[in-house]
C-alpha cells in the first residue's frame, strides 16, 4: 500500500520485463507528474501490485513502442484532487487504463443493480456522482473524469461479466467486471 498520509499517488519509472521485450516506463512524463503535489516515486509498492502487472504484456504487445507511465492510487475520499490529477494528465498522444472490480461480495440481484448504476454513471461521466460507481477504485473514477473532462467522448460498454462467469460458485461472493471504453466523437 502506499505509505505517508500526505501521499495519494505512487509511480515507478522502473522499465518493466514482458514475454514481448522491454516494456519502457515514461521517464520524462513520470517526472512531470511528480510535480504533482501528493505524488511519489515508489517503486516498492508496484511489487505486488497486480492489476497493473497483468496488463503491461499486453500493452508490450499492441503498442510496442508505447512508453507508460504506472499509477497506484489511494483509497481516500479526496475526489476533486484525482479528478484535477487526471486533468493534467490529458494529453493527445494517451491512453488511460484503468484496472478495477466492479461489484464485491454480492448476490445476483445486487450485482445486476449495482452494475446498472455503474454502466449508466459511466455514460454521464457526472463528477458529482462518481462515488456512486460501485467498484473498488472511485478515485480512479474520478481520475477518469478529469483526463476525460476536455474530451467530447462517448462511453462504448464491451461486456459485463460476473465471477460466476469464470466459474465462481459461492452466490453470496460475486465480484462484477465492466469493460468499456471511451472514443471521441
Amino acid at each position: 500500500s502506499i505509505r505517508g498520509k500526505n501521499i495519494f499517488i505512487a509511480t515507478t519509472d522502473t522499465n518493466w520485463q514482458t514475454p514481448y521485450g522491454i516494456q519502457l516506463a515514461d521517464k520524462n512524463k513520470i517526472q512531470k507528474i511528480l510535480n504533482f503535489p501528493k505524488v511519489s516515486l515508489n517503486y516498492q509498492v508496484f511489487t505486488n501490485e497486480h492489476s497493473i502487472y497483468v496488463l503491461v504484456p499486453f500493452i508490450k504487445k499492441v503498442f510496442p513502442q508505447a512508453k507508460i507511465v504506472p499509477i497506484i492510487v489511494r483509497n481516500n475520499l479526496d475526489y476533486k484532487y484525482f479528478y484535477n490529477f487526471g486533468k493534467n494528465l490529458s494529453s493527445k498522444k494517451s491512453l488511460l487504463i484503468i484496472s478495477s472490480d466492479f461489484s464485491h461480495y454480492s448476490t445476483p440481484e445486487q450485482c445486476q443493480q449495482n452494475d446498472t448504476q455503474s454502466v449508466n454513471l459511466l455514460y454521464s461521466q457526472e463528477f458529482n456522482q462518481s462515488s456512486n460507481v460501485n467498484c473498488d477504485c472511485t478515485q480512479c473514477i474520478n481520475l477518469l473524469y478529469g483526463f476525460l473532462s476536455n474530451i467530447d467522448t462517448s462511453f462504448e460498454l464491451v461486456e459485463n461479466k460476473k465471477s460466476t462467469d469464470f466459474g465462481e460458485k459461492n452466490l453470496e461472493n460475486i465480484t462484477s467486471y465492466i469493460s468499456a471504453y471511451y472514443i471521441k466523437k
